[in-house]
C-alpha cells in the first residue's frame, strides 16, 4: 500500500537532472520496489515539450513512468534559463542550466476516502417509502401506480 510510503517528490514539484533538463512532476508512484514518476517536460524557454519517447497510443503531453534516478527537486526555474557556472562536488565548475536544489519532499500520499456508497450517509426514515418497500415485498407488481402513491401526482 502506498499510503505509508514517503515519496522524495510530490505532484507539482519542479525537478532538474544533471544535464539541465527541467520538468514538473505530474504524479509519482512506488511499484515493484522502485519509485517512478510522470514528468511534464519543459525547454529552456519554459515551453512545454510534451512526450519525447514514442507514444504508441499512450499519453502525448507528458513522459510516463520515468525513473527518478538523476533527478533532483529544485526551486521553480526562472525562465528563460541561461547557462550558469555551477561548482560540482569535486570542485570543478561546469556551465549548465541551473535552479537551486531543494531537499527531498518526504511526502505521503493522502489516504483515500472510503469508496462505499453509503459511508457517512444519514438515512432518513420515511413512512411512505417504507410502505412502498413493504408492498414490493408483498408482490406489488404495478410500479407506476406505486410511484404515484408514494411520490404523489395524478
Amino acid at each position: 500500500m502506498t499510503g505509508d510510503i514517503l515519496f522524495p517528490y510530490k505532484p507539482g514539484d519542479w525537478v532538474m537532472n544533471r544535464a539541465g533538463r527541467v520538468a514538473k512532476v505530474k504524479s509519482i508512484d512506488f511499484w515493484q520496489g522502485e519509485y517512478t514518476f510522470d514528468l511534464v517536460l519543459f525547454d529552456s524557454t519554459g515551453e512545454k515539450i510534451g512526450r519525447e519517447s514514442p507514444a504508441l497510443g499512450g499519453p502525448r503531453t507528458f513522459e510516463p513512468s520515468c525513473s527518478i534516478d538523476g533527478w533532483e527537486r529544485c526551486k521553480e526555474p526562472d525562465f528563460p534559463l541561461r547557462p550558469q557556472w555551477v561548482t560540482q562536488g569535486d570542485g570543478s565548475r561546469v556551465a549548465m542550466y541551473w535552479s537551486p536544489r531543494l531537499p527531498p519532499a518526504n511526502w505521503k500520499r493522502p489516504k483515500r476516502k472510503s469508496s462505499r456508497v453509503w459511508a457517512g450517509l444519514a438515512l432518513v426514515e420515511n413512512k411512505l417509502f417504507k410502505k412502498a418497500l413493504e408492498e414490493i415485498r408483498d408482490g406489488h407488481n404495478d410500479p407506476r401506480d406505486l410511484a404515484k402513491r408514494v411520490l404523489g401526482g395524478a
